[in-house]
């Protein structure tokens, strides 16, 4: 045994698929994404496209806490991320309507589209609405 085997998971099969670089995911998908290249603190990064969503996906890890970019085609929202958050606002970052959401002043998820692309940030643990924005500025 090569000790690669994994447990078949049961039910729906994983859609996505890894990739060891942007550059490969970005083929993948057909497009590409600016997306920023490292975070400090966040050393593990994951880039992933899902072929059934048409969905690339670039993860930032740090122990229990995330920052996940998404970039899609089309307009719907492709966060996943279903939360009732009590915090909701729009702000104008490059000439497009980013809502931006959140709760006790912390800024969670950011979702927008433009130029027939769909875009979402996600941070897990929750920032200022200031910092979401210039995240969100970074993303095209």
């Amino acid at each position: 045994a090569s000790g690669n085997e994994e447990t078949p998971l049961i039910g729906m099969p994983n859609p996505w698929t890894d990739y060891d670089s942007l550059a490969e995911a970005e083929k993948a998908a057909g497009f590409t994404v600016a997306v920023p290249e490292k975070i400090d603190g966040f050393d593990e990064v994951s880039y992933r496209y899902c072929k059934d969503t048409g969905l690339l996906e670039v993860i930032f890890n740090k122990g229990d806490s995330e920052i996940r970019f998404r970039k899609g085609i089309g307009s719907d929202d492709v966060s996943g991320d279903y939360t009732l958050y009590t915090e909701v606002s729009t702000l104008n970052i490059n000439g497009s309507s980013v809502i931006i959401k959140g709760s006790d002043g912390k800024i969670q998820l950011a979702v927008w589209n433009g130029n027939g692309y769909t875009y979402s940030v996600y941070v897990s643990t929750g920032i200022s609405s200031d910092a979401m924005a210039k995240l969100a500025a970074e993303i095209h």
